[in-house]
């Protein structure tokens, strides 16, 4: 769970949450990542049940402070897996699914790279590299 916008979005309008998800799914593939966007949005602006019929802006500023702290703590985790030893080759691939979802992602939108980094060369030296680093390591 991210923010809980999915369950919050289908205990709402009573039906289930994986339904929900799919149709987040649905609109960020077909959508050219709008449903990450929309996602983002509502994590920020839908209240948690507490705050249920309270000011707008303290919805937000509550939204906002939640999906702060939770990107924090995942900063943390993965500061302190890269200071395990052992778990460092798993972060690394962690680290570099997330890179190349994110480039996949900025590319859908429609994002605008320089032309070496677009080229399969680059990409074909970085994951060897990668790749020999972690067994270096090990």
């Amino acid at each position: 769970m991210i923010s809980g916008v999915c369950g919050g979005i289908g205990a709402f309008f009573g039906i289930d949450s994986v339904w929900v998800r799919i149709l987040f799914v649905i609109i960020t593939v077909f959508g050219h990542g709008g449903g990450v966007l929309l996602y983002i949005i509502l994590a920020v602006i839908v209240p948690s049940k507490e705050r249920i019929g309270g000011p707008l802006q303290d919805t937000i500023k509550e939204g906002a402070e939640e999906l702060g702290s939770r990107a924090r703590r995942l900063a943390n985790n993965v500061r302190e897996g890269f200071a395990r030893r052992e778990s460092k080759g798993t972060m690394i691939l962690a680290l570099l699914l997330i890179l190349v979802g994110l480039w996949f992602l900025l590319v859908t939108l429609g994002w605008t790279w320089p032309g070496w980094l677009g080229s399969g060369l680059f990409w074909a030296v970085t994951l060897i590299l990668l790749g020999g680093v972690m067994l270096w390591r090990k």
